[in-house]
């Protein structure tokens, strides 16, 4: 009702008649509820399971902290050899709680990355090794990558023989993609970039016009206010092989330089020092500032050892396509139930075939 702001009245809208809640029907609202739960778990486990590669690539490239459990072990290590003389096996496990397989120094402070890197326990990791001798290697190996000292550097604390230099040395910012004007090709809008998790929610079929191309493995970082202080950042693993895809011009595309995995330019997008770098290098008038891209790229950084970041893209990818398997899976279920619950509310189609 009304003129100019139409509005609907509630004595209106309570009236508007509906199906009567049949049993059948009562079948349909069980079906959809499952098909919401399903939608909901599924986002609730790439929630988990992108914070548990955050919580990784922070602890391994931030706090550093399989490095400072080497070096605690061997603090605890030295402060319990008798002066001159060599520690007992027995001195070892009673004091360190901590029974190596080998009784030395370096077997310790490896035994104590593993704890942090895995999150387990002295008795979790005996137990890993008894069932699961392949993985307990793996993880052993893993750790012993990491050194076990920390050296001073320009930007502080950083672990003992890993190297500085420009975040260019790691991600290539804009790298050049080809896409002919007018070709019809995969499009992303800024509305459908997530503010946590990587996956973009709707890509659409659009003609070329001015705009951002990316491939897949690319990252795309909202670079304009407010998008960038939201998180707006997507991994882009949406496209066919061989296919570019295109969006915004509001976008700063990242790519790993060299021999570094692709998932190390989103992981870099979220980090906490990276997003406020970012956020501070805007300029622009009230409203429209965008983030500096020369900026960013000659920003000072750590330069991440290549062997401890392919242990670190073992995991964190797996994450990646997991999450991607689940966004799929959500874009299934929304889509046969978009189709469905017009068709079973009609009684077109019965409860029964579901």
């Amino acid at each position: 009702m009304g003129t100019t702001n139409l509005s609907l009245s509630r004595e209106d809208f309570l009236s508007y008649p509906v199906p009567k809640l049949t049993p059948a029907r009562e079948n349909l609202v069980a079906v959809l509820e499952a098909v919401e739960e399903k939608v909901t778990l599924n986002h609730q486990i790439n929630q988990t399971l992108e914070q548990m590669a955050q919580a990784l690539f922070k602890s391994w490239f931030v706090d550093f902290e399989p490095v400072k459990a080497k070096i605690a072990a061997r603090e605890r290590w030295q402060a319990l050899q008798p002066e001159n003389e060599p520690a007992s096996p027995v001195c070892y496990a009673t004091e360190l709680d901590e029974p190596p397989a080998v009784g030395d120094l370096e077997t310790t402070m490896n035994r104590a990355a593993m704890q942090a890197i895995a999150g387990k326990t002295t008795g979790q990791l005996d137990a890993l090794r008894a069932v699961d001798p392949e993985r307990y290697q793996e993880l052993y190996e893993t750790a012993a990558l990491f050194p076990s000292a920390m050296q001073s550097s320009e930007l502080g604390e950083i672990p003992e023989g890993w190297e500085t230099g420009s975040l260019s040395d790691l991600i290539d910012f804009n790298p050049r993609r080809t896409l002919r004007k007018g070709a019809l090709a995969p499009y992303l809008d800024m509305k459908n970039v997530p503010t946590s998790g990587h996956l973009a929610e709707e890509i659409v079929q659009r003609e070329m016009g001015s705009g951002t191309k990316f491939i897949n493995g690319d990252t795309l970082l909202a670079r304009i206010t407010p998008c960038l202080e939201n998180g707006k950042t997507a991994f882009v693993d949406f496209l066919e092989e061989g296919e570019t895809g295109w969006g915004s011009t509001e976008y700063i595309v990242l790519r790993p330089t060299g021999c570094y995995p692709k998932s190390l330019g989103y992981f870099i997008a979220r980090d906490g020092n990276f997003r406020s770098a970012a956020i501070q290098s805007m300029t622009g008038t009230s409203g429209r500032q965008r983030a500096d891209t020369k900026s960013l790229s000659s920003m000072k950084w750590l330069i991440y050892p290549s062997s401890i970041v392919e242990k670190f893209d073992f995991t964190a990818s797996s994450y990646l396509r997991l999450a991607k398997n689940h966004g799929d899976q959500n874009k299934a279920l929304a889509e046969t139930r978009d189709v469905l619950l017009p068709k079973l509310f009609s009684g077109k189609l019965a409860c029964s075939v579901l």
